[in-house]
């Protein structure tokens, strides 16, 4: 690995006219604000269309693009909407996404920009290369709205267990429906891969985001029952979490269907190694949320009210990422390892020669073994701040007891109004290849402005940026440090 730096910042923060970021072109004005500073690596969250909460981490598909994220600029300027049809957009807040308001008002003018579409020999050329998904993708969701957003596991039996013949003359009677949702990713995949092409050419890379698991109430599930620990109905058998520990004394149950890691090591892994295509097509750089699930995860049965009751069950461990070089070649992946990691964890990882994450805002517990400190760190890794789960550093610096407070102010010599500049400075100093800062701690700014806290269902994944509060000289002095530490 290369000396580079980066910037975390999701897509819906950024500023636009529509109530959420987007595509647009708020998008390319942030890539040249990277750019500006030196910084080589966009990180983002998943960016499949979210579920209940809104949560990027519990997406209703592991391949589809968020329609939230397509942009309404720019479908007036490609001819598929005119000024008279987002006239009625309605004015929404700048400074949080109000997604319950964002939906209906993206889906409107969606539905509009389909009245226009032709298609052509690109929509097709598209189609033919994400058949894998597509066809289920749009199936799905044209069985969603028909049975007013209910999961599939309350649709009627013949569609919820997929009936070859229920699903033949549902396509057949509902095929405009269907045209409209390939329409939708259509959109979504031309603007992605327009913001991607301009991020290429600033030299910005994107830096992409795999959660572990997928969501029960999903295309995935609902189209690959048989990847899943799921009986002849679709009941979920065994589910993820993690067992209970200092933090939490019933541990946590995320209700995540397990795979089939048997049936998917027989088939080549071929789901997962779409997946992975799929992303990677998408992104330059990939982390894999919860990695440590590979070697072993935290099985829960299926009706468990907490996941104090579990076992601990060996993953597809190398034999994986054997069968994905096989498929396709060497991928810059990242493996997020935060937590209480086992050895054989860390030979996993470091037998595939996987970089794992260092966040500084774990390092101070006066421990001087503490894997988190600066010192302590390899250069195959990569360091943070923190991350979209912690608090800004500012909030964090905030809510520290005195005891942690002063080993802080010690270990940077500084005093407690300069550590949020400290910790920066640190980062990128430090000898990882590769440090990502979140943009909130560039600017220093304070804890509501933080984008998510873990275990909260509510209030999360909202915060937005203005152009205006674009700090010049903070993103300036970005920009200095990435220099004087060798990663411009």
């Amino acid at each position: 690995m290369k000396r580079e730096s980066g910037l975390f910042l999701h897509i819906t923060s950024l500023p636009s006219e529509y109530g959420i970021g987007d595509l647009g072109n708020g998008s390319k004005r942030w890539i040249d604000h990277l750019a500006g500073s030196h910084q080589k690596v966009w990180q983002i969250c998943p960016i499949g269309p979210t579920g209940y909460g809104y949560s990027p981490y519990m997406s209703l598909s592991a391949f589809a693009g968020n329609p939230l994220l397509i942009s309404p600029q720019l479908l007036k300027e490609w001819g598929y909407l005119t000024e008279t049809d987002l006239i009625d957009y309605p004015k929404l807040n700048d400074h949080s996404v109000e997604f319950h308001k964002v939906e209906p008002a993206k889906e409107l003018i969606l539905r509009r920009a389909f009245t226009k579409f032709v298609e052509t020999a690109e929509y097709h050329l598209f189609l033919e290369r994400e058949k894998f998904w597509v066809e289920d993708w749009a199936v799905f969701m044209s069985l969603t709205v028909a049975f007013g957003g209910k999961k599939w596991i309350e649709w009627e039996h013949k569609y919820r267990t997929s009936e070859p013949k229920a699903l033949a003359d549902w396509t057949a009677t509902h095929a405009e429906e269907i045209r409209y949702h390939k329409f939708v990713q259509f959109m979504y995949h031309s603007q992605w891969f327009d913001m991607k092409q301009y991020a290429h050419t600033k030299g910005v890379q994107i830096f992409g985001d795999i959660p572990f698991y997928v969501a029960y109430d999903s295309c995935d599930v609902w189209a690959n029952q048989e990847v899943f620990e799921l009986d002849a109905e679709g009941v979920r058998l065994r589910v993820g979490g993690v067992p209970p520990d200092y933090f939490s004394e019933d541990g946590q149950l995320w209700g995540n269907p397990l795979f089939r890691w048997d049936y998917l090591e027989k088939h080549g892994f071929k789901w997962w190694i779409e997946r992975m295509r799929r992303t990677f097509y998408y992104c330059d750089i990939v982390r894999i949320d919860h990695f440590r699930a590979f070697e072993a995860f935290w099985a829960i049965p299926g009706d468990s009210p907490t996941a104090k009751v579990g076992e601990w069950v060996k993953g597809p461990d190398k034999a994986f990422f054997t069968a994905l070089k096989a498929e396709l070649g060497e991928c810059r992946l990242i493996a997020e390892d935060l937590g209480i990691i086992t050895e054989e964890v860390v030979k996993l990882r470091l037998g595939e020669n996987l970089p794992g994450m260092k966040v500084l805002q774990f390092a101070f517990d006066g421990n001087p073994e503490n894997w988190y400190l600066p010192y302590n760190c390899s250069r195959h890794s990569v360091m943070y701040t923190g991350t979209h789960d912690n608090d800004t550093t500012v909030g964090w610096r905030d809510t520290l007891d005195a005891g942690t407070l002063k080993n802080v102010m010690t270990y940077l010599d500084c005093t407690a109004d300069e550590i949020p500049a400290k910790c920066m400075r640190e980062v990128l100093a430090s000898v990882s290849a590769l440090s990502i800062i979140p943009l909130v701690d560039v600017l220093q700014l304070d804890g509501t402005c933080r984008f998510n806290v873990p275990g909260v269902a509510e209030g999360n994944w909202a915060w937005r940026i203005l152009d205006s509060e674009m700090n010049v000289e903070k993103m300036a002095e970005l920009g200095r440090l990435t220099k004087l530490f060798g990663r411009a």
